[in-house]
């Protein structure tokens, strides 16, 4: 019926990898027209198993304009046994005449919630006892992806052991805490110049990386925008906060070109100081008669 039992002979052969009927390829590893050619070739013969043969092709946008090419004639006229799947992260990349051919399911990303309800279920399986606001944590970093949050939690009992907490995601992953983040941002906020260089490089110092501290400083102004929005914050208030974010993805740009990632963010926290003390252009312009 196409809903899996995990308990049937063929649910355990797809699990280990060994049903015969079920074929997956690596779009980005196998990406030429010779790698299609010989998917191609064994499309003609019949499954052994269930009803179908299904062949999975992940990060199919990696595949050549040429080995496209080459499955857009299977793709047209396919043999009633065989089924094509295709996952990938950017499907604009994959060309029309094969897109045209699909039926596209759009797979949204996993709430924060629900992966905090699952990272919960296996540290109570596993004995472990995490510290309020480690899992929030993890789901924050996790950006919608299960695996990726299992991943981060699985780094962070190798390094903490039972009784891990938020600070030990902040080693693992060279983030600064959050007393140190709103230390450095309330002395943005005071517009004092000095206290934004004293703040800012001892953190640099200490081997957190500009690009990380970046991320940090982006996602804290927006959640700052959302309180303040609903908050009532004035004009001057959102506009600062706004200017800001802007001067953070330009900075994000330039880190990925630049080697002095340390004077970057310097410069940029520098431009954040100033935002409050710069008149709006419509306040210094006098109306005409």
């Amino acid at each position: 019926e196409g809903d899996p039992c995990g308990e049937c002979s063929t649910c355990q052969r797809i699990f280990i990898g060994e049903d015969s009927d079920v074929t997956e390829l690596d779009g980005a590893s196998h990406r030429g027209i010779d790698d299609i050619r010989s998917l191609i070739e064994h499309v003609q013969y019949a499954p052994t198993q269930g009803p179908y043969r299904i062949f999975i092709i992940d990060e199919v946008h990696m595949l050549t304009r040429e080995a496209f090419n080459a499955l857009l004639k299977t793709l047209e006229e396919p043999p009633a046994h065989v089924k094509f799947i295709f996952a990938t992260t950017e499907p604009e990349r994959v060309i029309p005449t094969v897109l045209s051919r699909c039926q596209r399911c759009d797979f949204r990303s996993i709430s924060n919630s629900d992966i905090v309800r699952r990272l919960d279920q296996i540290c109570e399986q596993e004995g472990v006892v995490p510290a309020d606001g480690l899992l929030d944590g993890i789901a924050s970093l996790a950006r919608g992806g299960m695996r990726d949050a299992q991943s981060l939690l699985d780094q962070v009992l190798a390094f903490a052991g039972d009784h891990p907490g938020p600070e030990d995601l902040d080693r693992i992953t060279g983030r600064v805490s959050q007393e140190r983040l709103e230390g450095l941002l309330a002395a943005v906020d005071s517009e004092d110049l000095a206290a934004v260089i004293a703040a800012l490089s001892p953190i640099l110092g200490g081997g957190t990386e500009p690009s990380v501290l970046t991320e940090q400083i982006a996602e804290e102004l927006r959640q700052r925008l959302h309180s303040g929005v609903s908050g009532g914050w004035d004009d001057k208030d959102l506009e600062a906060n706004l200017l800001a974010q802007e001067i953070l993805q330009e900075t994000r740009q330039r880190l990925r070109r630049q080697d002095r990632g340390d004077l970057v963010l310097e410069l940029a926290l520098m431009r954040m100081t100033t935002l409050r003390g710069l008149v709006p252009l419509t306040a210094s312009t006098s109306p005409v008669a």
